[in-house]
């Protein structure tokens, strides 16, 4: 079994054509699960990889803004592999945790 990091995944290879990719989250886990729960939120109960439809629901936004952000190059982070569009669950709680704004009094 080989084992490689690719920008912060562990990615092993568990047979001959199949790679798993693992994220490490602890540190995110932390912060963010502080913050989900101060706000009511579980992002463990999301699957791992989402399509823009499902991300656009969890946000509580549209599809078309999600698309628009991309094109500006700003929101979410996201993958692309053909013409699919994927977000992941650690870049929606990552980018919600940078974005969280604390009003000061």
């Amino acid at each position: 079994m080989k084992s490689l990091v690719i920008v912060g995944f562990k990615a092993v290879t568990t047979t001959r054509h199949r790679l798993e990719l693992t994220m490490p989250t602890t540190k995110l886990k932390t912060d963010l699960s502080k913050l989900l729960a101060d706000n009511g939120l579980d992002l463990t109960v999301l699957p791992p990889v989402m399509t823009p439809p499902e991300t656009a629901q969890v946000l509580r936004t549209t599809v078309t803004s999600l698309a628009q952000d991309r094109f500006r190059g700003v929101g979410v982070p996201y993958v692309k592999y053909g013409s699919r569009i994927r977000y992941l669950r650690a870049d929606v709680g990552k980018y919600l945790l940078d974005n969280h704004v604390t009003p000061s009094a």
